[in-house]
C-alpha cells in the first residue's frame, strides 16, 4: 500500500480540489506537462487553462480528453491565469506576464520590477497583477505602452477578487 500511494497521487488528472465556477484549482498527472499545476481557469466555452513550473501552459479540451501544453521561452514559474473570450493573460516569477489573442503568439509584457506575480485579475480592460512583494500593478489595456504602480502593500498580495458593490 505504501508504493501504491505515490502511484495513485501521480495518476490523477484534473481532479478538481478547490475553487469556483470561473476559477479552479486541479491536480494534473505528473507525466504530463508540468509536475506542479498551481492554478487553472474554466473557460465559457468548457476549455480549462492550467498553468504552472516550466513556464508551462496547459489547455484541456473534453472532446480531446487530455491536456495540451506548451511551454513560455522564459521558463518561469506560472502562478497564475486569467481567460475570456479570445484572451489568456498568465503571470509568474521576476515579473512575466504573457498574453495571446487566439489566432497570435505569445507576447510577453514584462512588470518594470522583477516582483513574483501571484495573481491577475481584469476589469472593464484594465489589467491588475498582484505581487509577492506586496505591489500592485496596473495597465490600461493589453495593448498599453507601460505598467504603472497602483498600490503598496505591506504584505504578499497573493489573490486578487473584483468584487462589485
Amino acid at each position: 500500500m505504501k508504493n501504491l500511494l505515490p502511484w495513485l497521487f501521480c495518476c490523477l488528472i484534473a481532479l478538481p480540489v478547490v475553487g469556483t465556477a470561473q476559477q479552479v484549482r486541479y491536480l494534473v498527472e505528473c507525466d504530463r506537462g508540468a509536475s506542479f499545476v498551481a492554478n487553472a481557469t474554466h473557460r465559457t466555452d468548457g476549455t480549462i487553462l492550467v498553468v504552472g513550473d516550466l513556464g508551462r501552459v496547459g489547455t484541456y479540451k473534453r472532446e480531446q480528453g487530455r491536456i495540451t501544453w506548451e511551454c513560455l521561452p522564459s521558463q518561469a514559474f506560472l502562478y497564475d491565469v486569467w481567460s475570456r473570450n479570445d484572451t489568456t493573460i498568465v503571470v509568474g516569477e521576476s515579473g512575466d506576464v504573457w498574453f495571446i489573442v487566439e489566432g497570435a503568439r505569445w507576447k510577453s509584457s514584462p512588470l518594470p520590477m522583477p516582483d513574483t506575480c501571484r495573481s491577475i485579475a481584469v476589469h472593464n480592460g484594465v489589467v491588475y497583477v498582484g505581487t509577492q512583494e506586496g505591489r500592485i500593478w496596473q495597465r490600461a489595456a493589453l495593448d498599453a505602452e507601460a505598467w504603472t504602480l497602483s498600490y503598496q502593500a505591506s504584505a504578499a498580495v497573493i489573490e486578487l477578487s473584483l468584487i462589485h458593490i
